[in-house]
């Protein structure tokens, strides 16, 4: 009975691997079709322009895009570290 039993619990065990490992290379191959590659960027070397009347960015803390390509910046108040920076720097 022993070896029996020991026989089925084998034989079940190995029909588990083999359905598991069929079912993670299906898996797999749903997760390679549906692969979605990132955006590429391109980078524009004259933006941000300089800002009018000699303002200055304090420390910007949100950037944000709307549907029309306008960048919304938020940012704090010129700190006290802040207040002697130009925007041309020696």
């Amino acid at each position: 009975m022993s070896r029996r039993r020991n026989l089925i619990f084998g034989g079940s065990l190995v029909a588990l691997m083999a359905l598991l490992g069929a079912v993670r290379a299906g898996l797999e191959a749903v997760a390679t079709t549906q692969m979605v590659q990132a955006p590429m960027f391109e980078v524009d070397p004259f933006w941000p322009k300089p800002l009018p009347n000699g303002w200055i960015y304090g420390t910007v803390i949100g950037v944000t895009i709307d549907a029309q390509d306008d960048v919304y910046i938020v940012h704090r108040g010129v700190a006290g570290a802040e207040a002697g920076a130009d925007q041309d720097p020696p």
